[in-house]
């Protein structure tokens, strides 16, 4: 094509469908103009703010063809920015009126309605994500004695995004088709068993409820609904843990987020999602990772983390104490004792890996936090390759005092003896060796268990540990 062409289109006759569709680029720049009118970055005229919702209103209904699936994702979509930029206007109109700008509260509430029962879990996900100010914003309404405030308003809808969470019986083509709950949603879904839930279908509601637990008007509300909502999406995931069902990370990444949220907020529906998920291997791991994904990319739910963290940790090691095999029939990837020592957790699509694992360190649990739960963690993992790779991934979010001394020495503790099961299976062990020596940190009393542990990685084919070994040899 031409510089002024593409696949045949000109820039004055754009394809009316796909990635270059007109809407697209709109829609994004009305979501990052509202976004930013939001943060009261850059203030937006009502002319401008009408624009805006005219595009999102538009963008709120996509298209949807016959491959379209629900676990789709497509970030830059136009539906996902009407999504993202909805909860954005939301919260301006929460406390400038709608009738300053001219927009009908309707016309708003059907968009968002569109989105909260998009077909596409990725955008209901972003809708729940775009409503965090919101939930902080206020307005005379809110005192109630009058017509239900924006927040009353914008909860209902998020509860009815999931009355298509519960599948119906099996056709004869073996097919589950949805079955809506009609009337009372909060009254139906305790009777839904696990079998027919759809857990994703849940997760965005529960993230609303969430952020609706801070402004006085709607908390009670808020809190009433969160125990049955979250029930009902254990009993889900523990049915599409079993089967080893596909399963959307960044659906379990918005759940992380809403329990930590509660958490901040005083709330204990972390340790009781934890407590309903925990005869499941694999779930209890998937929860532990998330919470720890969602830790190293947000100061507050790393405050959380480490607030909450002990509590966790002593729920899972009580459960693996009480039996010889607490989880029998897990694979070893999903052993949750690696990852009850939490370590941040790095997006694949990150661009600054090395500054997210900088910024991640300031606020993370300490040896200080865990200090007791690591010391009964340590005689359940002896040998445990991904368990020592989760603690050297710990310890290097400690000062170096304690990496050198009182965290080598855990380390040492699980691997002795252990050296031909180790070598070649840790992926941080030896490197971190290396960091370890260049720095010159091992304290006097443990250099000899050190080399003593590189001398047998070594001789059991750790090309790494011979490395190391060789390197030494040089510089003694």
């Amino acid at each position: 094509p031409t510089p002024t062409q593409d696949r045949g289109h000109s820039t004055s006759d754009p394809p009316a469908t796909g990635v270059f569709e007109p809407l697209v680029p709109q829609a994004l720049v009305a979501a990052a103009a509202l976004r930013s009118a939001e943060t009261q970055e850059t203030p937006l005229t009502s002319e401008q703010i009408l624009w805006a919702f005219g595009v999102l209103n538009e963008a709120s209904t996509p298209e949807v063809g016959a491959f379209d699936y629900w676990d789709s994702t497509f970030p830059w979509g136009a539906d996902r920015s009407a999504a993202r930029g909805l909860g954005s206007l939301a919260t301006i109109l929460m406390r400038g009126g709608a009738e300053a700008v001219g927009i009908e509260v309707q016309d708003v509430l059907g968009a968002c309605r569109r989105v909260v029962r998009s077909m596409f879990d990725e955008v209901r996900r972003e809708f729940a994500r775009s409503l965090r100010t919101l939930w902080l914003a206020s307005s005379p309404d809110c005192d109630g004695g009058g017509p239900p405030c924006l927040h009353q308003m914008i909860l209902d809808l998020a509860l009815d995004g999931p009355r298509d969470c519960r599948y119906g019986p099996r056709s004869n083509l073996g097919r589950r088709d949805t079955l809506e709950i009609e009337g009372d949603l909060l009254a139906t879904l305790p009777d839904v068993s696990g079998t027919d839930l759809q857990p994703s279908r849940l997760t965005p509601a529960i993230a609303a409820h969430v952020g609706a637990l801070q402004p006085p008007c709607v908390a009670s509300t808020a809190e009433s609904r969160l125990g049955i909502l979250l029930s009902a999406h254990a009993r889900g995931e523990l049915v599409w843990s079993a089967a080893n069902y596909s399963r959307s990370e960044d659906d379990h990444h918005l759940l992380a987020e809403a329990l930590l949220d509660a958490t901040q907020l005083g709330a204990s529906h972390l340790g009781d999602y934890l407590d309903s998920i925990l005869e499941d291997a694999e779930a209890t791991s998937v929860l532990l990772s998330a919470l720890q994904y969602a830790a190293t990319y947000d100061e507050r739910a790393r405050e959380s983390l480490r607030r909450c963290w002990p509590d966790v940790m002593q729920t899972v090691l009580a459960r693996a104490e009480a039996a010889e095999s607490p989880w029998p029939d897990a694979p070893r990837y999903a052993n949750p004792l690696p990852r009850v020592i939490p370590s941040p957790q790095l997006s694949m699509i990150d661009r600054s890996p090395d500054a997210t694992l900088r910024s991640a360190t300031d606020g993370w649990p300490s040896v200080e936090d865990l200090r007791t739960g690591i010391e009964r963690w340590t005689s359940l993992v002896p040998g445990n390759p991904e368990a020592i790779d989760a603690l050297v991934s710990f310890l290097r979010t400690c000062p170096a005092v304690v990496q050198g001394g009182e965290g080598l020495s855990w380390v040492l503790g699980l691997s002795e003896d252990h050296t031909p099961v180790l070598a070649r299976n840790t992926r941080h062990l030896v490197s971190w060796f290396e960091e370890l020596r260049a720095r010159d940190l091992v304290q006097e009393g443990l250099r000899v268990p050190f080399i003593r542990l590189i001398d047998g990685l070594a001789e059991n084919g750790d090309r790494a540990a011979v490395l190391l070994q060789r390197e030494d040899e040089r510089h003694s």
